[in-house]
């Protein structure tokens, strides 16, 4: 009987880190359809991040440099970097390792299909995960990054 008892412990056990896998899995990259084309999209969330008070590092076509290094994509691809620095320096005065999350990303790319999407990491998720970086990455960054996007997407209830 306490046989059965323990392995029904130790199941339950890894039944929910997989699951929690999978989901953190499934939900860590964000997509969202365009409702611009690809270079008003480009330019309209350039211009949203600096609205919205960030800092902008870079806004520029993937595409040219990985060029140079002879690679060719299918599609085109902008990255837009930013940051806020309030937000930055509360987040890694207690938490250096975070750095490796700086700057901020947005993608902006062309499918298969031709239509355009915005990708980015969820750091609202990535702010739970990670306990002290809650407050900084899961409240106020993820409700300003959900701002910026919100020019551009379809429809405005599906930014979450």
């Amino acid at each position: 009987m306490f046989g059965i008892i323990v392995i029904s412990i130790l199941f339950g056990i890894a039944l929910t880190v997989i699951l929690e896998f999978l989901t953190i899995r499934s939900g860590i990259v964000m997509t969202y359809p365009s409702r611009f084309n690809f270079e008003e999209t480009a330019k309209m969330l350039t211009q949203a991040v600096t609205e919205a008070g960030f800092t902008l590092l870079s806004s520029e076509m993937l595409n040219g440099k990985l060029r140079e290094k002879e690679v060719y994509l299918g599609s085109r691809i902008w990255l837009i970097k930013f940051y806020k620095a309030e937000y930055m320096g509360e987040l890694l005065k207690e938490r250096p390792c975070m750095a490796c999350l700086m700057p901020h990303t947005v993608a902006v790319y062309e499918t298969s299909k031709g239509s355009v999407e915005i990708s980015r990491l969820n750091t609202g998720m990535i702010g739970k995960v990670m306990g002290a970086a809650a407050r900084i990455l899961g409240e106020k960054a993820f409700s300003d990054e959900k701002k910026i996007l919100e020019s551009v997407l379809v429809t405005h209830d599906n930014v979450s």
